[in-house]
């Protein structure tokens, strides 16, 4: 289903199941908290239903999309660790790794709090 995070088990982003080739027609629409968020139509033969009725579709799209960030997001900052980063990029987007230093505000994707990536970050960081 559809969550506040994103579409599906996994919460993914539209636009990065955009930036996947999932979705196409991106636009942007507001939030109710005054940030932009997106929303796209599925690439045929793909549909949101038939994105959403399989677990398959979505850990597919999950596993490139971590396998793409961890191919192109070799240099992490001092202290972390691949799964600290990746829980960020899949949190918040690669914003977010590129800026952590100026702060976890700077550089998000989407409608996720500053202290959720935080907290996301943390809780991945010591797993691998």
């Amino acid at each position: 289903e559809d969550t506040p995070r994103g579409i599906g088990a996994f919460a993914l982003r539209p636009r990065r199941l955009g930036d996947l080739g999932l979705l196409r027609n991106l636009r942007p629409v507001p939030t109710q908290t005054g940030r932009t968020a997106f929303t796209g139509d599925f690439s045929p033969p793909l549909s949101r239903e038939s994105f959403l009725a399989s677990p398959l579709a979505q850990y597919n799209a999950l596993a490139e999309s971590l396998a793409e960030y961890a191919e192109n997001h070799p240099l992490l900052p001092t202290g972390w660790t691949l799964s600290g980063a990746l829980a960020v990029l899949h949190a918040a987007g690669p914003g977010a790794l590129r800026n952590w230093d100026r702060g976890p505000r700077e550089g998000l994707r989407g409608d996720l709090p500053a202290e959720e990536v935080e907290r996301v970050f943390h809780q991945a960081n010591v797993i691998f």
